[in-house]
């Protein structure tokens, strides 16, 4: 077999070389821009979770009652954000208000959002809330908790604005004729609304709470009122 001379030799294996370089360097590129392009062609996912503002956004809380349209004398716990134009979504919280034991006896408890009946996760896969913990069992008193399960933090709904939304119904069997009062607490430890998202230090940053303008509702509770029958006489 005939042999190359040495100077060839080097030579063809210098060319070898710079062909696999200049290979490598091409399917480099290639695959960097193909990765950036994939990267930047994901469509933002609709129900994505929204950072905490500067100027975080604060809470209201209020009551709704049905007086007057019920055997039961119910009363339906509402939220929003205060500031108009902001919004937020919630994480694990909890809500604790108190009523008169002497005028209402408690009958039951309706969750209404934030407990898996909307479907948040991943646009309506499936619920990104567990179902409302409630405890009425101390008499004059009730909380609620609202437990985000932990796939579902990205998707927490529905998002919070300006507008009400219904957290849950309280119904109660009325006793007396005597004010309901149905106040929210104002400690921070007993109504305590989370943020779905994490800061830097891993921890859900608290959402504020408007502690001063609370819808309490202090009215003497009332059934059903029957409508007046209408006679000729």
């Amino acid at each position: 077999m005939e042999k190359f001379p040495s100077g060839t030799a080097r030579y063809l294996m210098l060319v070898i070389i710079l062909m696999i370089t200049s290979w490598a360097d091409i399917n480099d590129n290639g695959l960097k821009a193909s990765n950036t392009n994939v990267t930047n062609s994901v469509s933002p996912v609709t129900n994505s979770k929204i950072p905490l503002l500067v100027n975080d956004p604060t809470l209201e809380l209020r009551f709704v009652t049905n007086q007057g349209c019920s055997d039961t004398y119910c009363a339906t716990i509402q939220i929003r954000v205060k500031e108009v134009g902001d919004s937020t979504q919630l994480g694990t919280s909890s809500i604790l208000f108190n009523y008169n034991p002497n005028a209402l006896a408690y009958s039951s408890y309706t969750s209404l959002n934030f407990d898996g009946s909307d479907n948040c996760f991943f646009g309506g896969l499936g619920p990104a809330w567990e179902e409302h913990g409630s405890d009425g069992l101390a008499s004059g008193t009730f909380n609620i908790t609202l437990t985000i399960l932990g796939l579902g933090l990205d998707y927490s709904c529905p998002i919070i604005k300006n507008d009400w939304i219904d957290v849950g119904t309280i119904c109660f069997d009325i006793l007396s004729q005597d004010f309901g009062n149905l106040t929210f607490s104002t400690d921070p430890q007993q109504i305590s609304f989370n943020a779905n998202e994490e800061d830097e230090n891993g921890e859900f940053p608290s959402i504020p709470v408007d502690f001063v303008n609370m819808g309490n509702v202090n009215e003497i509770p009332i059934g059903n009122v029957p409508f007046p029958e209408i006679t000729n006489d």
